[in-house]
């Protein structure tokens, strides 16, 4: 708040002396989160921006701005193509001699071999209550409502179904208003595919602890633990949303042979390649792992803790 009120504010006060240019010793990066459904598209990054430049910042590289209507993803990733040698220059860092270190992985899983089987998490959303705990159905652990339909009309080409959602005796009360959430389920076809290409096939019903490497890390784990890793792929990770390109960009190196590497390179780096093979055909992970590698090909040498870090949570409808 202090932030946009110093922005905003016709006279900010600065400690600095120079009244013309107090921020002539500040240089930014900047790249804005907008829509433009929205009438003020980006307004709060362009604010800011002009803002930083009149009062002598130095920018480095273009300002960014991302479409939430759109491509976000890709106005991010072709915004970084130009940031970085821009930020190098700046910094005077020789790009052609920075040498990648090996991956930090944020999260740590374990297989085990010793479980208490009622404890193991099959697709529930909330942790489990301790003995004798009250139940209290909130966001984190809502309650799973039974629900019976049934078709109003019948014969013709009108559909329309009369739901009824049961809530009684959860202390849970509808108002008018109220929203109800679809946690959806992952297709079987689509979890086998994926663990066929990671190498996972035989072991989807093993159980597995997946917790964050830092523990200094506000979200110790990324999904409910114990599960397993057939739960994982059908209620945990949205394994059916479209491939990034950053995700694909992380696997090149696993490819298993240099046909494949050479594939997975060309829709990691080639917008065009990615648009029309990936992005406009809504190919997931799955599917782009199998165009690269064929049927008999696996990427069995990927990390789980890869695949947790670049697949987002399955989120309610």
């Amino acid at each position: 708040v202090e932030f946009w009120g110093l922005m905003v504010d016709e006279q900010p006060m600065f400690s600095n002396e120079a009244e013309q240019s107090p921020l002539q010793n500040l240089r930014y990066i900047t790249f804005g989160l907008g829509n433009k459904t929205y009438e003020h598209y980006n307004e709060v990054v362009r604010k800011v921006d002009n803002r930083l430049l009149a009062l002598g910042a130095k920018r480095i590289g273009e300002r960014g701005e991302g479409d939430d209507d759109g491509t976000l993803e890709e106005d991010f990733l072709a915004w970084q193509e130009e940031m970085w040698p821009a930020f190098c220059e700046a910094s005077g860092v020789d790009e052609s001699n920075a040498v990648t270190g090996p991956r930090q992985a944020i999260y740590g899983v374990e297989e085990l071999s010793s479980f208490d089987q009622t404890k193991v998490y099959l697709g529930e959303i909330g942790e489990w209550l301790k003995e004798g705990a009250p139940k209290v159905y909130e966001a984190k652990r809502p309650y799973n409502a039974p629900i019976t339909s049934k078709e109003l009309f019948n014969g013709g080409d009108r559909h329309c179904l009369h739901l009824e959602i049961d809530i009684s005796g959860t202390n849970l009360s509808y108002q008018t208003g109220d929203h109800i959430a679809i946690w959806p389920v992952n297709n079987e076809v689509e979890v086998n595919r994926l663990a066929r290409l990671l190498g996972l096939e035989d072991k989807l019903d093993s159980v597995i602890h997946v917790q964050a490497l830092d523990a200094a890390a506000s979200k110790k784990h990324p999904f409910p633990v114990p599960t397993t890793y057939r739960a994982a792929f059908r209620h945990y990770l949205d394994i059916c949303s479209v491939a990034s390109r950053q995700v694909l960009v992380s696997l090149i190196e696993y490819a298993p042979t240099e046909q494949a590497k050479e594939a997975l390179k060309r829709l990691a780096t080639d917008k065009d390649e990615y648009r029309v093979h990936v992005g406009d055909v809504t190919r997931n992970l799955g599917e782009v792992l199998e165009l690269v590698s064929g049927s008999q090909e696996n990427f069995a040498t990927v990390p789980f803790d890869l695949i947790v870090e670049s697949i987002s949570r399955l989120q309610p409808r």
